[in-house]
This record gives structure tokens, sequence and C-alpha cells, in this order.
């Protein structure tokens, strides 16, 4: 989970789809503290887009720097001019930092057909949204605000991703884990799919299931593919045979 100077929260999904960050009123932040936090906050994305360069193995498929660069800079580009790649770890990178409106806003398509399996689609029957693809920004926010709900913070792990497609238009398959040491929640099995063309979102599949796990340890040996997030079992093991 990202926590800024002040232990303000973002909250941020990648592959369901997160939820938006929920912030209260406060006082303005002096201009030096402000580029402290963000100096901050560009240097955790930084550590964890490495990790996702570590996890995605296909080379075609790895995280582009240069979406990185614009994101952390706010220089975003033109939404058509963008390869299906460029809109998908853009969508990637705004939910990590917890900007749920602006990705809704450049990332997806008004007319988005979203269809969801598993614990997500289970909340929805439950609320009385099942019965068929969501469908639109209605459909993607309502999957945004039940991911938060059940998974509140941005303990994300991309486990894989494959991309293909040209220039316009292709797919994306995204394999996601999560895991939260405080409540002991986590998803194993999380696997997103995405149509992309013409610089949006215009299909997407969401199938996760939340459970609950027991220690890092056990997690991580499940998804053993991955990065180890720091402070992580392994990377404590790892630093004391140096």
């Amino acid at each position: 989970m990202w926590k800024d100077a002040q232990g303000e929260q973002s909250f941020a999904g990648t592959g369901g789809g997160g939820g938006p960050a929920s912030r209260c009123a406060r006082a303005a932040v002096p201009a030096v503290e402000q580029d402290t936090r963000a100096n901050l906050r560009h240097s955790w994305l930084r550590g964890e887009f490495r990790k996702i360069e570590q996890n995605v193995r296909d080379l075609r498929s790895k995280p582009p720097a240069h979406v990185l660069d614009y994101v952390l800079a706010g220089a975003y580009p033109a939404i058509e001019a963008r390869s299906p790649a460029e809109v998908y770890w853009e969508h990637i990178l705004l939910r990590y930092l917890g900007d749920v409106v602006l990705d809704i806003e450049r990332n997806y398509s008004p007319d988005l057909k979203l269809s969801l399996v598993g614990t997500g689609a289970d909340v929805l029957v439950a609320e009385g949204r099942g019965g068929g693809p969501l469908r639109g920004i209605a459909g993607i926010e309502a999957s945004a605000r039940v991911l938060n709900r059940l998974l509140p913070t941005t303990g994300y792990t991309i486990v894989d991703t494959i991309v293909r497609g040209n220039d316009r238009s292709g797919w994306v398959t995204e394999q996601w884990g999560y895991f939260d040491p405080a409540t002991r929640t986590q998803v194993r099995d999380g696997i997103d799919t995405f149509q992309i063309a013409h610089g949006r979102i215009r299909t997407k599949m969401i199938h996760y299931t939340v459970e609950t796990g027991n220690t890092y340890a056990e997690f991580w040996r499940d998804t053993a593919s991955c990065a180890y997030p720091a402070g992580s079992p392994r990377e404590r093991a790892v630093a004391s045979r140096m």
C-alpha cells in the first residue's frame, strides 16, 4: 500500500479495476512538503514498476519505461494516439497511484462491455446488480467500488502479462495476486483480459476469488514466479546470506 509522509493511504487496484481513493478534507499542505511527498510517491512507484518488469516474462509485453515517465510527469499523450500496451500500462500505473477517476476518463470506452466472475460477481449479484455483463462507465465504476471494498490496499502483484496486437488494437491478459498482512485477505487466481482499440478499453473480463490466507511466505510460495515485496520473508532470507 502506498502511504504518503503523513500516513495518508492511496487505495488502488491493478487487476480487477480498483476503487476510488478515499480522501478527507484537510488544510493546505506547504509546497516544500508537497514536493517531498511527491518524491516519495514517485520513488515508490518506480520500485513497483521494477517489480512488474521482473515478473512479466514476455519481452514484448513488458511495461514501457516511457509510460512510467509520462505518468509521473503528468504529461499524458492524446488518448487515441496510444497503442494497446500504452493504454494498459497507463491503466495499471494510475491504479497504483489511486487515480481511478483519471484512469476511467482516459482509458475506458463509454461503450465498455464488462464481465465479472468470482467474488466480485457474487457481491454484485447480492446487491441486485448481476444477471449479465455490466456496461459503460457505470459498469467499471461499480466493479471498482466492489473491488476497493474487498481489497482496500495496493497490496497487489502483477504475476504476468501478455500483450498482443498492433499499434491500434489488441488484447491483454493479466495474471495478478493480492495479499494484505493486516487482514490476511488474499487473491491467488486473479485474471483480467482486456480488448483495447483506438486508445480505449472496449471489453474487459475480470476473475478473482477473495479468501483468507495465512502468511506472506505461503502466499509468495503460491506465486513463486513473482518479485517479492520489500521486507518479505524471501528478501530477508536472501539479505541474511549476503
